[in-house]
């Protein structure tokens, strides 16, 4: 069964990464941002179902646009429903003047990720680097390119098993990677209610029935299988 969720707080970025992956999501949900209320609903049902997840991952967009991180984290780590919990960031916003905000948003998280994009924020990676070199809560990867998605579904790829979630708002879906690549084909996410769940108690036992990977699986860059497929942009070419 699966053990991660990810969190998708916001859909506005600061990036003009050509090939991400999220760009049909955050095109479709222009202004999208999770309330305070959302997060202690999520925080109030994980707990009384008894749920506990192995990391939770929240992510965007580019989560340090988003105004409730810190509480958000707080109310996570006091609750203890994950072993870990991690934010995925460009690190773009990161300046001299807000370290005191990194730090004490480092001291509450387990982990933080940073996508290296070269020249584009490398800086911004530099005076974390300086401030938090004794941190083993960074990780910083070098993001070389991005995956273009196939344009037909790889009918030779293996089951998908991906470990995550999504959460977005008040409705779990049961794969972080089904929104945005239905999206891209023109599909709405909406015409597909089984594969959502409103939080509330119990909110992940819908998903229960759910055994064996979708056709959306054979699309999705976050499968090995599918990805030895697919051609890839080099972010080096970007200006």
């Amino acid at each position: 069964m699966k053990n991660q969720i990810t969190i998708k707080v916001i859909s506005k970025c600061n990036g003009m990464c050509r090939y991400c992956a999220q760009l049909p999501w955050r095109g479709a949900n222009i202004g999208y941002e999770m309330t305070l209320s959302e997060i202690m609903d999520f925080v109030k049902y994980t707990v009384s179902s008894g749920y506990h997840f192995r990391m939770i991952t929240i992510t965007g967009g580019e989560p340090f646009l988003w105004p409730h991180l810190l509480k958000s984290c707080q109310l996570i780590q006091e609750a203890n429903i994950a072993k870990d919990l991690r934010i995925i960031t460009n690190a773009m916003t990161i300046c001299k003047n807000n370290l005191d905000f990194l730090h004490e948003l480092i001291d509450i998280i387990d982990v933080l990720t940073i996508s290296r994009y070269g020249k584009l924020n490398s800086k911004n990676i530099a005076i974390i680097i300086n401030k938090f070199s004794k941190s083993k809560k960074l990780q910083i990867y070098k993001v070389i390119g991005h995956y273009i998605p196939p344009a037909e579904p790889i009918g030779s790829c293996i089951s998908c098993s991906c470990p995550f979630w999504s959460l977005m708002g008040s409705q779990v879906c049961v794969c972080q990677g089904m929104e945005p690549i239905l999206l891209s084909l023109g599909k709405c996410p909406k015409d597909y209610p089984e594969f959502f769940s409103k939080i509330g108690p119990n909110y992940l036992d819908k998903f229960k029935s759910i055994k064996k990977a979708q056709s959306w699986c054979k699309l999705c860059i976050t499968n090995r299988e599918v990805r030895k497929h697919c051609k890839r942009f080099n972010n080096e070419t970007q200006k």
